[in-house]
């Protein structure tokens, strides 16, 4: 497993900025990047990015669902103690919000070259990113990246 946390605004040390944890799963039909950011924890504001102090203050979730069987599914990491944190617990979710514990992630801190996550390309097929519709915006942002960093 691959995991990166960051700062998505890159604001100075002790602000508020909205963390991420990205993370590459190894799974039987493939690898799977799941990136997760600090949001809301309400039926609606789970899909708005929300800025936090620390990590302990911060519950980072995928901001939009999976589509899983014909359902929707919310992936949460909630964090472990320390800043930043080791460990994270990470829950899976339907429509009604209730988590349910899906693994724990243990971080190690280890020196590596920069790995560029992409969620739309590295994913399981038993997983669909949803809703549809934004699922195209995010594959032409994601087809953009790609090529922004060939050319770099």
């Amino acid at each position: 497993m691959t995991a990166r946390l960051s700062k998505g605004a890159e604001t100075a040390p002790g602000r508020p900025d909205v963390l991420g944890l990205a993370v590459r799963i190894p799974t039987e039909s493939g690898d799977w990047d799941l990136l997760l950011s600090s949001a809301g924890t309400g039926r609606w504001t789970r899909m708005l990015p929300k800025f936090a102090r620390r990590w302990q203050n911060a519950r980072l979730g995928t901001l939009l669902p999976y589509r899983y069987r014909g359902e929707l599914v919310w992936f949460t990491a909630l964090p472990g103690a320390g800043e930043p944190p080791e460990r994270f617990t990470l829950h899976a979710s339907g429509r009604d919000g209730g988590l349910r514990q899906v693994a724990e992630l243990t971080l190690h801190h280890r020196e590596t070259e920069p790995v560029a996550f992409d969620p739309v390309l590295t994913l399981p097929p038993e997983l669909e990113l949803a809703p549809r519709w934004f699922a195209r915006l995010r594959a032409q942002a994601y087809r953009g990246s790609r090529l922004g960093r060939r050319g770099s």
